[in-house]
């Protein structure tokens, strides 16, 4: 969790957008992220994660991220960990066209409800040679990919993909280094 943290102290204000529901809430509360909103397309899911969580006093939202109902330029930071990995099916050398038409309005709609200079933080097991044609938009944002420390000594690698939308000052390369 700590490895997220240099993408994280960019933030100036705490509000973001965390699509999928999992114990990344917890544990960014943990962190100060106090002003959260969680979206998941199964109404079971919210509420259930609404439950467990009510102490941290949370947002939860029943939505499909390929329609986002909030305004435009509404989040400064949003956070997939396993959202984007449910679309995928087939191979991942030539994914079919609805698993490229899928992912290509969700990336539409988080660029829509990220302000100028904000952050797509994408987490997933996914290697940078299949995922990258996917997320590089040039007009939209700039794509940073870098591995993250295995602290449990798993099976998988673990990589953040950051995507930080045009339209800002603030120099995010500087910081994760350029990889690409």
């Amino acid at each position: 969790m700590y490895a997220l943290c240099p993408w994280l102290i960019l933030i100036e204000r705490l509000e973001h957008l965390l699509m999928g529901c999992q114990t990344l809430t917890a544990h960014l509360f943990n962190l100060g992220f106090t002003n959260q909103m969680n979206i998941d397309f199964s109404e079971v899911v919210i509420r259930g994660m609404e439950a467990r969580y009510q102490y941290l006093r949370a947002q939860w939202m029943v939505m499909d991220v390929r329609q986002l109902t909030f305004v435009d330029h509404a989040f400064q930071l949003a956070i997939d960990k396993a959202t984007m990995d449910s679309m995928f099916h087939g191979s991942m050398w030539d994914p079919p066209e609805d698993v490229r038409d899928n992912i290509r309005q969700y990336l539409n709609e988080v660029s829509r409800v990220l302000e100028p200079g904000g952050i797509f933080l994408y987490i997933t097991y996914r290697q940078p040679h299949f995922m990258r044609p996917l997320l590089i938009r040039e007009n939209t944002w700039s794509l940073d990919v870098t591995k993250l420390p295995d602290q449990n000594g798993g099976v998988f690698e673990y990589f953040a993909y950051v995507m930080k939308k045009n339209g800002a000052d603030r120099e995010l390369s500087a910081m994760v280094g350029d990889s690409r």
